[in-house]
């Protein structure tokens, strides 16, 4: 795998906590995306490592990173003009730590060029097989990772029942959820996921794309594609259409874990 510097611009590298600019090798492509395995290295071009400005300090440019980013990233006891050695050492070693494991959207990236370094993919990464759980990561620890995984939860804004869907990025598992009627997707601020109302549709793309039930969600799934088997059309009193056996049972109240969101 060849190894390349990539620019990444600053609100996307803000959103993800990753630096704007990484030395990383493609792990898998798209048409409008690269998964990249690295970290963050200084910026050959002149750039803030943290925010992406230019900088102009003669004592930030050697460091890759303006005075107020460097604060920020927990060096506020090194000096800009009285820089030695140790201090520089230090900034590269903050800059390595700052890894990069993620998609990233083409649209995201401003500039690509060669560099020396070599990044080297650990050989069980998660996207060698492109939906297995991952097993290690660039700080070489092993860590619990966001699986592929659904259950039933109870919504807080609104008290209703929906699937939490939860996975790690992956282009086509997003264009899947979004054929999910009534998808919708969330970012608390710790954790990013989609809900979605209980419905065979939905069930039916979870289950098609192996993702793993929750034990109130499996109940559900057999109770529905039992149903699918012994029942084609259902009236709803009051209403002037007939709906499917699935929908009416959207109507049911299910029983979600004790959480809300």
């Amino acid at each position: 795998m060849e190894t390349k510097h990539y620019r990444i611009k600053a609100n996307f590298a803000h959103e993800k906590d990753i630096a704007t600019s990484c030395v990383a090798v493609v792990v898998k492509e798209t048409e409008k995306a690269l998964y990249l395995y690295g970290h963050g290295t200084k910026d050959p071009t002149g750039h803030c490592v943290k925010c992406g400005r230019t900088l102009t300090h003669p004592g930030s440019i050697i460091l890759g990173i303006g005075p107020e980013c460097l604060g920020d990233w927990g060096a506020r006891d090194i000096v800009l003009e009285n820089l030695s050695k140790e201090d520089i050492q230090a900034m590269e070693d903050v800059f390595t730590s700052k890894i990069i494991d993620t998609w990233i959207p083409k649209s995201r990236i401003s500039e690509t060029s060669p560099t020396d370094l070599v990044v080297t993919l650990p050989p069980d990464h998660q996207m060698k097989n492109k939906f297995g759980a991952p097993v290690g990561s660039a700080t070489k620890t092993n860590y619990v990772p966001v699986q592929k995984q659904a259950k039933l939860v109870k919504l807080m804004s609104t008290g209703e029942s929906a699937i939490k869907i939860e996975f790690p990025y992956d282009p086509e598992l997003v264009s899947a959820i979004k054929q999910i009627p009534g998808r919708a997707f969330r970012n608390d601020g710790l954790n990013k996921y989609w809900t979605c109302p209980p419905s065979y549709d939905a069930l039916e793309i979870l289950e098609k794309y192996q993702f793993m039930f929750a034990k109130n969600l499996e109940e559900l799934k057999n109770q529905l594609f039992k149903l699918q088997d012994e029942v084609k059309e259902a009236p709803i009193s009051g209403l002037n259409k007939n709906y499917s056996h699935f929908k009416r049972l959207e109507l049911v109240s299910w029983n979600p874990e004790q959480e809300e969101f």
